[in-house]
């Protein structure tokens, strides 16, 4: 029982204003025992005869019970002090727990949404929306040529659920053989990118169609398409469609007010299909804006001076504006060139590239490049540049040369070697912050689909001013996923308090929170 129960008393409850009160009660207490004890019953105090007489002295025996009141009150009084005082003690713990207790649950610092159990196996982009509340995965339910739907996957950023799974390649085809009737059986559709509209109502995904068991693959007819997709309105597909040639690169620009495109061929940096022919579709600059006609064109060429790379912003692709070279890409050191048809040869010392790609849509919403590509060389510090002859044998005598943007990018191409053959030495997907003081680093330690067991790859983050590692992210151990794959990808939520990683090893998309990240 408890003590407030013994007195017949409901003690309040413990908590700010509550302490007082309590001690208040016990003193009330201990004040009328204390007054008890000093008033015993009257057979037993001392008493004056009439008339003036003497005091009569009460006996020994009732004298001794006296005093035993008086000891029995000072020991009342020190019990009282010492419950009171741990009453005030238990209370204040109290209200500094409760006080202390978060009025609401916090978000995990590491969140993990596996794909596999929604069905999408080969990955193909992510996306964050530009409220940073959602991220669209796109890719394809199998790997090979349909009936390999796409499909679109949109999670909730903050609980990891999924909330809206769009599969379906019934329009895309029925698009291709209303208009093409023509075109060919077996067609293999490839999803490159996935990018959002800026009010986050539309989705687009831009793909290319070609026919690989055709007799004349290479330049057979093939397809550039755009599949718009309204999210949450109810309106039905959009796909866009334009003839290419096979598996000659080029790059669609597509005029969504008019449902037209106009294709441009990229710039030709190399000698062969290896050797990054396709990786060039934009003249060379730090970085573009658009122009009255739907195309990117240079803002700062790379003769003027490198901008402020620390606290720069890198640009977002998907709301027009002011693009940068510095999209979410990846540093390699080639090592590897192709001579006489496609016989390799190894150049050493090797040449550091940088190269970048991705989906852009013009500020007015009308224009979108599907699939926007730059390469260049650096020379980084300390490092041996190829020869005129080796930078030849690897293809890359037209790639111009960018200057080393900030001491992070130094870092990350001083780790890597060709000490041996191995990813992890050679090639480094990477990601600046949207403000650009930070860069996100993943090296490419894993061959997806082969690898087998528990597998865990951090991701180690760099202070761009300074060149030091100020944060390693270690997502958690998953099992690895043999049969499905994609290229790995990072990416920054729109706001920078967030980091995304698609770790096709696992097929798993790990997003680390603010808590997790430098501020």
């Amino acid at each position: 029982m408890r003590d407030g129960e013994r007195t017949g008393q409901s003690l309040p409850p413990a908590g700010e204003g509550n302490a007082e009160a309590i001690a208040r009660q016990r003193r009330l207490e201990v004040l009328h025992q204390l007054g008890r004890a000093a008033h015993p019953a009257s057979g037993q105090t001392t008493t004056a005869p009439a008339s003036g007489a003497a005091p009569v002295r009460a006996p020994a025996r009732q004298r001794l019970t006296s005093r035993r009141a008086l000891w029995l009150g000072v020991a009342l009084v020190s019990l009282a002090v010492v419950v009171v005082a741990g009453l005030v003690a238990r209370g204040l713990s109290l209200h500094t727990s409760a006080s202390a207790r978060p009025s609401a649950a916090s978000p995990p610092q590491v969140l993990t949404i596996p794909l596999k159990p929604d069905r999408l196996a080969c990955f193909a982009d992510v996306a964050w929306s530009h409220d940073g509340t959602r991220v669209a995965a796109v890719g394809s339910e199998s790997f090979g040529s349909c009936p390999g739907a796409v499909t679109v996957n949109i999670y909730n950023a903050t609980t990891g659920k999924l909330l809206t799974q769009i599969r379906n390649n019934g329009d895309i085809l029925h698009a291709l053989t209303t208009a093409y009737p023509g075109a060919g059986s077996l067609p293999l559709i490839s999803y490159q990118h996935v990018l959002w509209s800026r009010d986050d109502r539309q989705l687009a995904v831009p793909f290319g169609i070609t026919f690989p068991d055709a007799p004349n693959a290479e330049t057979a007819p093939g397809f550039a398409g755009l599949v718009l997709l309204d999210i949450g309105g109810g309106a039905p597909p959009r796909v866009l469609l334009h003839p290419t040639r096979g598996f000659v690169p080029n790059v669609a620009r597509w005029d969504l007010s008019a449902g037209s495109s106009t294709l441009t061929s990229p710039q030709i940096t190399g000698s062969g299909y290896y050797n990054h022919e396709d990786l060039a579709s934009l003249p060379p600059a730090y970085s573009y804006t658009w122009d009255a006609s739907g195309a990117l064109v240079p803002a700062i060429p790379l003769s003027a001076q490198l901008p402020q790379p620390c606290g720069h912003p890198v640009g977002d692709p998907a709301v027009g504006g002011a693009v940068s070279i510095w999209q979410p890409g990846e540093a390699a050191l080639s090592i590897f060139g192709f001579v006489g048809g496609n016989a390799s040869i190894e150049v050493l010392p090797g040449a550091y590239t940088w190269q970048t790609q991705f989906a852009s849509w013009s500020p007015d919403g009308r224009y979108l490049l599907d699939d926007t590509q730059v390469l260049f060389r650096a020379e980084p510090i300390g490092k041996t540049p190829p020869s005129a002859a080796g930078v030849s044998e690897l293809g890359l005598e037209r790639a111009p040369v960018v200057p080393i943007r900030d001491h992070a990018w130094q870092t990350v191409y001083a780790s890597l070697s060709t000490d041996t053959f191995d990813p992890a030495h050679q090639h480094v997907t990477l990601a600046w912050s949207p403000d650009g003081r930070y860069l996100a680093a993943l090296p490419e330690t894993f061959f997806a689909g082969e690898q087998a067991g528990q597998v865990s790859h951090p991701v180690a983050v760099y202070d761009c001013a300074s060149g030091a590692a100020v944060r390693t992210l270690v997502p958690p151990t998953a099992l690895a996923q043999p049969g499905f794959g994609g290229p790995s990808a990072l990416r920054w939520s729109p706001d920078g308090s967030r980091l995304l990683l698609f770790d096709p090893t696992t097929s798993t998309l790990v997003i680390w929170n603010r808590d997790a990240l430098p501020n």
